[in-house]
């Protein structure tokens, strides 16, 4: 399971990589695209390995001008990450109004059983 940092990172290499499996990208790109004061050169390139540990990505590093550069390639978690996103909201919505629902049927028996007694 992935945190809301490495979520973040992971949907815009999705989206640097739309229509292709691999991208290049800086480390300063991606801080820019994300929120700069936020992230670090250091936390970036954690959240990368994490990615590479989990089996989303695979990762090549390589300095271009005296900075870092990744080129990135998506695997086969990578490339269904938005598929698996989208259904992981649908579960938790089901899940809330299913909540609300029991919620609204507790209430309503509750009341009718306090009507009779």
């Amino acid at each position: 399971m992935l945190t809301r940092r490495e979520k973040i990172v992971m949907s815009l290499i999705f989206k640097k990589c739309s229509g292709k499996n691999k991208c290049l990208i800086s480390c300063a790109e991606i801080i820019n695209s994300l929120y700069p004061n936020e992230y670090s050169e250091k936390e970036i390139s954690e959240i990368l390995n994490c990615l590479v540990l989990e089996n989303y990505i695979s990762l090549i590093v390589t300095e271009k001008d005296e900075k870092e550069t990744y080129c990135i390639t998506l695997k086969e978690k990578g490339e269904s990450f938005q598929r698996d996103n989208k259904n992981s909201k649908k579960a938790l919505f089901k899940k809330i109004i299913t909540t609300i629902l029991f919620a609204c049927l507790s209430f309503a028996v509750g009341l009718i059983l306090k009507a009779i007694f």
